[in-house]
């Protein structure tokens, strides 16, 4: 049976980040301060850079971090979770939705890109706005 909801159009957003490869891996063995440091900075520029995008609350998004690597090699997905999960908690720090609960977002995996030659590297957060508070 088909819903009587009417489907509202999503809305992507991308948030740039400044690191030039992920800050944080799962393979790292990292002092816990200097962890929650790293943490700490990622939240907080993901943050105000989604305040930046004047996003009014979502009931629902879509969640991805995309990388775009200087070389093409061999790489784990799962090794971004850390970044993902920080990137994650300052989108909940933002406003933009009230917990990282499925009940709010769609988590998706990580996505490395192939590298493209003189292209610089990139890391940023892909967010699909799915349906607006």
């Amino acid at each position: 049976m088909a819903s009587t909801r009417e489907k509202r159009p999503s809305k992507h957003v991308e948030i740039p980040l400044s690191y030039a490869t992920p800050p944080l891996n799962a393979n790292q063995r990292l002092h816990w301060a200097h962890k929650a440091k790293i943490v700490r900075e990622i939240r907080h520029e993901v943050c105000w850079r989604g305040k930046a995008e004047n996003l009014p609350p979502a009931k629902h998004i879509g969640f991805e971090l995309h990388y775009l690597p200087k070389q093409n090699r061999r790489r784990d997905l799962g090794n971004l979770m850390p970044t993902h999960k920080a990137g994650l908690d300052g989108v909940v720090d933002s406003g933009l939705i009230s917990d990282d609960t499925p009940e709010f977002v769609q988590e998706k995996m990580p996505v490395i890109h192939r590298a493209v030659k003189d292209a610089p590297v990139r890391l940023w957060l892909a967010i699909t706005i799915e349906e607006s508070a």
